[in-house]
């Protein structure tokens, strides 16, 4: 009884932390989801990391704080959860400049080569 009284305040504050720890995480998640909304440079991972750190640190974040929230925000990435993959593909859709190439490349015309006179063939 006296180890599940020692143990039992110890058990209750890691709960309390870890919940405040998920619910940082959380709060981040959805500043920078809402950020990412607004965002108008490029779409490429690295590059919205970047422009999302300038903007933590216009906003007084310090150098500490940036790297904990970007990290944060890579871990989030990383899950590829659906609000923040319609969000990023809305983004890429929506672009007014092309992100890939629009010529075919040459495992394309590899790959069709002779195809237009085959499908009109009688075999």
């Amino acid at each position: 009884m006296k180890l599940l009284r020692a143990v039992l305040p110890i058990l209750c504050m890691t709960a309390v932390v870890l919940h405040a720890a998920g619910a940082a995480e959380e709060a981040a998640r959805k500043q920078f989801l809402a950020w990412y909304g607004t965002f108008t440079g490029s779409v490429m991972p690295p590059e919205v990391l970047k422009g999302y750190a300038a903007k933590l640190a216009a906003g007084g974040a310090s150098e500490s704080e940036v790297a904990e929230h970007i990290d944060a925000v890579r871990k989030y990435m990383s899950g590829m959860p659906p609000e923040l993959l319609t969000v990023h593909f809305n983004k890429i859709y929506a672009a007014h400049q092309e992100l890939f190439s629009q010529e075919p490349n040459a495992f394309l015309v590899s790959s069709v080569r002779g195809v237009a006179s085959r499908r009109n063939s009688v075999e």
